[in-house]
């Protein structure tokens, strides 16, 4: 199970780290293209949404969930909580938030909170990793207020973050900040004359509607 990247973000940050696991340890890119064709080929269905993939999961949809780690620790959270492996080979996955400049004072007091150390703690609490440390993907447990046992529904409380060795970005390994680097090549739609990305075509050979 995994959403589908034509209409979900959570589904391109899948489909991302399914391509750099393969082009960011020695592979080619037509290793990496035959990798992701073969994982879409066994795709059951395209949710709209990682939360819809979750959900779809949970009622016993497919045998396997691409998803982020947050996910699988709310489930456990609700009392719903499944075995969940962090690949060796992951992608960090970086939500902007941003403050439009005819917005209401109410929302830069939001993303105040957001990055405060009350913020994180509460963003901690729900199985998102901390984004107030200096190191990308590790926790500084002061900053937060907090202690490894504090976050439930980890396999392991005594490190319910644990690092992960080879731990991707889009700035550092795929041509960032932000998506230029990939977003045409890997999720192009094809219009205007421009080829199909490798994921859209994925997708279109595994049958599964892209839209």
């Amino acid at each position: 199970m995994t959403a589908n990247p034509a209409s979900s973000g959570a589904a391109r940050w899948n489909a991302l780290a399914a391509w750099g696991h393969v082009t960011q340890n020695g592979g080619s890119e037509e290793e990496a293209t035959a990798f992701v064709d073969k994982l879409f080929a066994n795709v059951v269905s395209l949710t709209n949404s990682g939360r819809d993939a979750t959900q779809s999961f949970l009622q016993g949809n497919g045998d396997v969930l691409l998803a982020y780690e947050n996910e699988a620790i709310l489930a456990a959270q609700n009392g719903e909580g499944f075995d969940y492996v962090i690949p060796e080979t992951t992608l960090l996955i970086e939500n902007p938030g941003a403050v439009l400049e005819d917005a209401t004072p109410a929302a830069e007091d939001w993303l105040d909170f957001v990055l405060s150390e009350e913020g994180q703690r509460q963003f901690a609490l729900t199985g998102f990793r901390p984004v107030n440390t200096e190191q990308p993907g590790t926790v500084d447990w002061d900053a937060v207020g907090l202690e490894p046992g504090d976050i439930e529904g980890a396999p392991d409380p005594a490190d319910p973050f644990p690092a992960v060795p080879h731990l991707l970005t889009l700035e550092n390994d795929f041509g960032g900040p932000g998506w230029d680097g990939v977003k045409d090549k890997l999720f192009g739609d094809g219009e205007d004359g421009n080829p199909l990305g490798i994921i859209t075509e994925a997708i279109a050979k595994s049958g599964q509607a892209t839209e």
